[in-house]
């Protein structure tokens, strides 16, 4: 077969599979979310690069130019990131500066959302350790010694 034959084949199935995606409408349920399947998410992580697949040609290291990722928001926070630009790309200073900020920011919003996860595990930890009476979080009574040892 020809490479343009090829070609052709691979966006024929394209067109299949993508039929077939849509063939089953998913809509919103009592959760407030339209249901999403892992089947779902991987026949359009499959259909998304094959379209990159078909549009470019990739480097010698086999990577495409374009990058695409899938965020299920049924079960994942949204991404809070930038996505940086090279920085020997940058011909201004100011275009260097942006790419920094962007750095920064990324580094803050993942700081914040840490620190928000280590003040709510902190928070169910004294619940649990309130509620049982214990001092510790699996339940189990920890006996300190009077120099500190366990």
């Amino acid at each position: 077969m020809t490479k343009k034959g090829f070609r052709k084949n691979k966006i024929l199935r394209l067109k299949k599979k993508l039929d077939e995606l849509l063939e089953d409408e998913s809509l919103v349920d009592n959760s407030g979310w339209a249901k999403v399947t892992r089947e779902d998410l991987d026949k359009i992580n499959e259909i998304f690069h094959t379209v990159l697949a078909l549009k470019y040609e990739r480097d010698s290291d086999g990577d495409l130019p374009v990058e695409f990722d899938l965020t299920d928001r049924t079960k994942c926070e949204r991404r809070h990131n930038f996505p940086l630009p090279y920085h020997f790309k940058a011909s201004t200073e100011e275009e260097l500066d942006n790419i920094i900020f962007m750095a920064a920011s990324n580094a803050k919003v993942a700081n914040e959302g840490l620190d928000l996860l280590l003040r709510l595990r902190k928070l169910e930890i004294d619940r649990i350790r309130k509620s049982s009476g214990t001092g510790h979080p699996s339940g189990t009574k920890v006996r300190v010694g009077q120099d500190g040892s366990r």
